[in-house]
């Protein structure tokens, strides 16, 4: 008889391709259930469910959890939290880990943000006393109940799915728990062979610095603007994607970028198509990835193959798992000593043969294969 499974997920890029490459392994019987109803923004699969979280269809759809073998909850946000503890689940429960609803919602103090995006943010979000205090207040009363929640969660969780073993140890550093480090990682949208024709060696003399990813605070991108500001004598350019995140804060990293380097600095504002954005870091020679969390993973996959150099804190834990694959990335710190450099050809070719390897749809593939035989 096979192995019947529950997936509860996001409307997320990522899970057409996770629910296309499960179906083709043939391995145990899947219900998927998209926590939204349709339409959806990301997920096309005819085979995805689709009901609002804590509504009577979703809880219909369901109807008794303890039928399904394993409950697979990808990103084990609060709200979904909340209803596996209400809902006393018998089975086993897998957490298939996205990032932030332990970056975020775990109540412990994990400082995605460095000093200087914090004090932004402070001055972004600053009303009035009463409303700082009250901020205050509810911030410690919300992480109390996040610690509380994750520990119960935790109790009942028996593997963890995630490609990066640090944060998995991360995890165990706040929360005891007995799950199991199951490695795994959703596809992603990058295809190698395609990606060849993008590849080319620096031409121009003017150095291009892409910063960040995104417009999330977590990209900590002012410390390195007040880095990047006392080299204003070198020959530079920063590119700076923020089509999407904070927009209070994107408004004030736009600000401060040109306020600190005038035409020097520029923005991304909008969607681009992939070939479009593909065109923009071919351009580029330099990468910073300024994250403190696994983050931007695959922006960094791309860049890292298209011969750039990418600089990240060594502490993340995306970059101390590259590290181990024997990667060759770069601390933030050694920026200004190596950022002029470019990346030598031994050390392109080793990054991109990593990377293909490591990060291909077969290797995917063979993972999701290795997570349903558990």
């Amino acid at each position: 008889m096979q192995e019947t499974l529950l997936h509860i997920m996001p409307d997320d890029k990522f899970i057409d391709a996770f629910i296309k490459q499960t179906i083709k392994l043939g391995i145990g019987k899947h219900t998927f259930l998209i926590r939204k109803a349709r339409p959806f923004k990301y997920v096309t699969s005819d085979l995805a469910n689709g009901f609002d979280l804590l509504t009577t269809e979703f809880r219909e759809f369901i109807g008794d959890i303890n039928r399904f073998d394993r409950v697979l909850i990808h990103n084990m946000d609060f709200q979904i939290g909340d209803w596996l503890i209400v809902n006393k689940i018998k089975r086993e429960i897998i957490w298939v880990f996205f990032g932030s609803e332990f970056y975020y919602q775990s109540g412990v103090p994990l400082k995605v943000y460095d000093a200087v995006t914090r004090k932004v943010l402070g001055e972004i979000g600053r009303r009035n006393v009463f409303i700082a205090i009250k901020k205050q207040y509810e911030s410690f009363t919300r992480n109390r109940f996040l610690r509380n929640q994750k520990k119960r969660l935790l109790s009942q969780v028996s593997h963890i799915y995630h490609y990066n073993k640090y944060d998995f140890e991360l995890v165990g550093k706040y929360f005891r728990h007995n799950a199991k480090f199951v490695p795994f990682f959703y596809t992603l949208d990058v295809d190698f062979s395609y990606l060849d024709k993008f590849v080319k060696p620096r031409v121009n003399p003017q150095i291009t610095i892409l910063l960040g990813n995104s417009g999330d605070p977590s990209n900590n991108h002012v410390s390195m603007m007040n880095s990047l500001e006392k080299m204003k004598g070198n020959d530079f350019q920063i590119i700076a994607p923020l089509s999407y995140g904070n927009t209070e804060y994107i408004k004030r990293l736009n600000t401060i970028g040109h306020e600190k380097f005038g035409k020097k600095f520029s923005s991304i504002s909008n969607y681009m198509s992939y070939d479009k954005y593909l065109g923009v870091l071919s351009n580029v020679d330099v990468g910073i990835m300024n994250h403190r969390r696994s983050q931007a993973m695959g922006n960094i996959i791309t860049l890292l193959y298209l011969g750039k150099k990418v600089f990240m804190q060594s502490t993340n834990p995306a970059y101390l798992f590259l590290v181990d694959l024997g990667v060759r990335v770069f601390d933030v710190l050694a920026f200004e000593r190596e950022f002029r450099k470019p990346l030598d050809n031994e050390s392109i070719l080793n990054n991109q043969g990593i990377i293909a390897n490591s990060f291909s749809h077969s290797r995917a593939q063979e993972l999701i294969k290795n997570t349903l035989n558990e």
